[in-house]
């Protein structure tokens, strides 16, 4: 079927099809590295054949590249779509072509320059013989004509580096795989279980293990939870129960069950979460060994003993077995026999089926009470720096998610997931001994970090502009390449390759760019480290006027002035306009000369698009929060150093960088919302008011604040050029923020008149009112509101900068105390609820019936006329 015709290397003929289809004139045209694409494929291939067949058939679709010198990313758009397609001619046919050898197939190959001038003759063949050719005589020692001729690589060089790139991707693809199956051997189960059963216990005196059980408001669970312990077939254990403050009947129902069964320890504490009350219960724990069940999961009767049975034959501090999953998508299982390289990527160990000797617990010390989740990865992950837990090939507990209600107060559901980047954050950089490490840096050096994006054309482009400017200055760049697919990843190892300074560092999945950032700066070398966007490219003369402000007296970190793509200011610092408000953009869009005047005034916060500071400053800092994904990360770090006192940021307009994205503070929608109600209640109520001295020097007054249309909304102050301050007076306008989508569905909606009844009767006292429905909260609807009243339902809601917030809870969900801040006004629809939430809050809860009378509203308006108004005049 397939023809093995092959050509010789110096055939000059024009294509034409092959015998063996497009995979033939793959081999023909000597456009197959054999080694670079099994590197990639991360397997081998017993012939060139197969492995054209094998990119034919598979690696094409996967984006895979046949050659070194050939960038997929590079193809045009149409031809690189046919590629994944599987269209290998038609792309063949375009490299060959005069269109595709006008242009570099890589940053490390530029057909053009190899191709003589002239028209084609017999002497002098046409431009594909001609690079044809050329590819066949290439030598390992051979300077490779790159598409930028700054960059300066040979052939053996090149092809060797990108081959170990390639063969480590692959390495790196396996710590990713799937930590579940769908399939379970109970054949092999058995036989493992029969021969661990022969196995003697431990004679230790009772109790053999402690059960770390955490609870709270799992009345109608933890008896479950309690049975399976109480089911097995090992009798020496204690199961030390936590209450972590429950308000439900949770105590009640464990102290009953510790009546009736001694081995039943209960502990109650105040509420603080499931780490705190997890360390309480270790505190407690007696026995030889520790596990843990949460109360939602229950064990198979021979958990325990098989457990203890086989840690004390094989000799394990640490163990853990597997998990069977029950969820509406089917049954799965988690047994993964995995190390801690594989946790630095994903977690793979159940905490409830992990078991430790006491003593490996007492070393690995407690729970993180700073995590509010992923907090059992991050245990895992410091037991395995103390003794690398082991698999224990057999099921031991049962997970059933199928509820199609499932808890409100459930973790997954109440917390984003920004907090597993918080966990592999401070699992990839030890902050310690980075510490350690600060007297061994080079003086006067400056190490300058990026974090590489997908589009990586950019990130060689900035990492070019540090070191082209060096002149004779002693600089490096560390580009982190954080978890890019193996296409980038492998093109940004070719646009780097011989670049004076420049060095990879590579992380194995995506951590976003706090941590990307972090791992760059404890890996350089340099007493000053500059934090630079992937799309920054510097301009001549950015480093000389940094470190000079940088000695100044009481400043920890300069900014250079960040211009966007018309030249107009992308970045200058930020400004807090609005008290407990997030920050916005100082001067964002106008002309560059305009940053003059900011280079003369301290600034609240700065960008981390280009912001040098001194290394010691940066590890003392704990460096930027991996919690913050894409934003707000700088500006937290900025924060922290305001607040010990380490010194103050400045901006340096004579340094300039140019960005090619005009808003680099937004950051992917995905993550604008939980970023920035992370960041609101870690500094609710010590967030600077520092706008004012920022305006003052651009002249320029803020006449009222708009909203950014986010969930968690942003002020947009309305500034003009300096004017006389006008007082404010009359009545106030009132923004009813319903939960009511729009449309005839929101009109007949009950709700809808609670709303306008409410509204009609601040008309009626002489206020201006308006309901907004749900498509339009945080916009321009409610732009000039001094009250914004948020009616809560089910879901959370936020309250607006710059306006008096009134909280009105009509939902029956729990609501956590910290959903509170930054609302002045909380209101309940009866006594008996406002009574409810009073004690929950610890906060004055107002009555507000959904049908208010004349004292209820009294009462609100009296206490929104004691707060003064607008929150712009406060």
């Amino acid at each position: 079927m397939w023809s093995r015709k092959r050509t010789q290397a110096n055939d000059v003929r024009q294509p034409g099809p092959r015998p063996g289809g497009p995979w033939q004139s793959l081999l023909d045209d000597g456009l197959l590295d054999v080694d670079y694409y099994a590197a990639q494929a991360g397997r081998s291939f017993g012939s060139p054949e197969d492995a054209a067949r094998h990119l034919h058939g598979t690696g094409m679709a996967l984006g895979l590249s046949p050659h070194p010198l050939i960038d997929v990313a590079l193809l045009p758009v149409p031809i690189r779509r046919g590629w994944h397609g599987g269209q290998l001619r038609r792309a063949l046919d375009h490299l060959r072509s005069d269109e595709g050898l006008a242009r570099p197939w890589s940053a490390l190959f530029d057909p053009a320059q190899v191709v003589s001038s002239g028209t084609s003759s017999p002497d002098r063949p046409g431009a594909w013989p001609q690079v044809r050719a050329w590819l066949a005589g290439l030598r390992a020692e051979q300077e490779l004509p790159t598409a930028d001729a700054r960059q300066q690589v040979t052939w053996g060089a090149a092809r060797a580096a990108l081959i170990a790139h390639a063969q480590d991707l692959a390495a790196q693809r396996r710590l990713d795989e799937p930590r579940t199956t769908d399939s379970w051997d109970v054949a092999a189960e058995s036989a493992w279980l029969a021969a661990v059963e022969r196995e003697p216990l431990p004679d230790d005196a009772p109790p053999l293990v402690s059960v770390v059980m955490p609870v709270w408001n799992r009345a109608h669970r933890v008896r479950e939870a309690v049975a399976s312990v109480q089911a097995q077939d090992l009798d020496a254990w204690e199961l030390v129960v936590v209450d972590d403050g429950s308000t439900d009947d949770t105590v009640a129902v464990l102290r009953e069950l510790a009546a009736d069964d001694a081995r039943i320890v209960v502990v109650e504490a105040p509420h603080g979460g499931v780490s705190q009350a997890r360390n309480a219960g270790l505190d407690s724990a007696r026995g030889r060994y520790v596990a843990f069940l949460d109360s939602d999961n229950t064990w198979r009767p021979l958990y325990l003993s098989t457990m203890v049975r086989a840690m004390a034959a094989k000799g394990l501090s640490a163990a853990y077995a597997g998990v069977s999953m029950q969820s509406p998508a089917g049954l799965q299982y988690r047994a993964y026999d995995g190390d801690r390289e594989h946790l630095l990527v994903h977690n793979h160990i159940d905490l409830n089926v992990l078991m430790l000797s006491s003593d490996v617990a007492r070393q690995v010390g407690g729970f993180d009470t700073e995590l509010r989740r992923w907090v059992d990865h991050d245990y895992v992950l410091r037991v395995a720096e103390v003794e690398v837990p082991r698999l224990l090939p057999f099921l031991g507990c049962d997970y059933d998610d199928r509820d199609d209600h499932p808890d409100p107060d459930r973790i997954t559901l109440r917390e984003p997931d920004n907090w597993q980047f918080a966990v592999l954050g401070k699992a990839w950089v030890d902050w310690d001994e980075a510490a350690r490490g600060l007297a061994d840096r080079v003086t006067g050096r400056t190490s300058v970090v990026i974090a590489a994006k997908v589009d990586v054309s950019k990130t060689i482009a900035a990492a070019w502009s540090a070191v082209l400017d060096a002149d004779g200055d002693d600089v490096e760049v560390v580009v982190v390449d954080d978890g890019l697919p193996a296409a980038p990843s492998l093109a940004l190892q070719a646009g780097l390759l011989g670049v004076p300074g420049v060095r990879i560092e590579r992380l194995p999945r995506r951590l976003h760019s706090a941590t990307a950032h972090n791992v760059g700066v404890v890996r350089s070398t340099g007493d000053t480290v500059m934090l630079l966007a992937h799309d920054c490219v510097l301009r001549p003369g950015w480093r000389g006027p940094l470190l000079d402000r940088l000695s100044d007296d009481g400043v920890v970190g300069v900014q250079s002035l960040v211009l966007g793509p018309d030249d107009t200011i992308s970045s200058a610092g930020f400004l807090f306009p609005v008290a407990d408000a997030l920050p916005v953009a100082a001067a964002q869009g106008h002309p560059r000369e305009d940053a003059a005047a900011l280079g003369s005034v301290t600034l609240p916060a700065v960008s981390a698009a280009a912001l040098m500071l001194d290394a010691r400053d940066y590890v003392d800092l704990g460096g930027l929060d991996p919690r913050y994904v894409a934003l707000l990360d700088d500006v937290d770090l900025c924060l922290r150093a305001r607040d010990r006192g380490i010194g103050s940021f400045v901006l340096e307009p004579r340094s300039v960088a140019s960005q090619s994205e005009p808003d680099p503070n937004r950051g992917p929608w995905r993550w604008v919302t939980p970023n920035r109600r992370l960041f609101l209640e870690r500094w609710r109520g010590r967030l600077p008011v520092a706008g004012t001295a920022v305006l003052d020097a651009l002249g320029l007054d803020m006449v009222g604040i708009g909203l950014d249309g986010a969930a968690c909304p942003a002020p947009v102050p309305v500034l003009v050029r300096r004017r006389t301050a006008e007082g404010r007076g009359g009545p106030l306008r009132w923004s009813l923020n319903s939960p009511v989508p729009a449309g005839p569905e929101g009109d007949a909606a009950e709700l809808s008149g609670v709303c306008e009844r409410l509204a009609e009767r601040l008309r009626a006292h002489g206020h201006a009112a308006a309901v907004v429905r749900l498509e339009a909260h945080h916009g321009s609807a409610g732009r000039d509101a001094d009250v914004a009243v948020a009616v809560r339902l089910d879901d959370r809601v936020d309250p607006e900068p710059g306006r008096v917030n009134v909280l009105w809870v009509l939902g029956a969900a729990g609501l956590p105390a910290r959903e509170t801040g930054g609302f002045d006004v909380v209101a309940a629809p009866t006594p008996e609820r406002a009574g409810e939430l009073a004690e929950m809050l610890g906060v004055r809860v107002h009555v507000l019936p959904p049908d208010p009378g004349e004292a209820e509203l009294s009462s609100l308006l009296e206490a929104v006329d004691d707060l003064g108004g607008s929150a712009i005049s406060r």
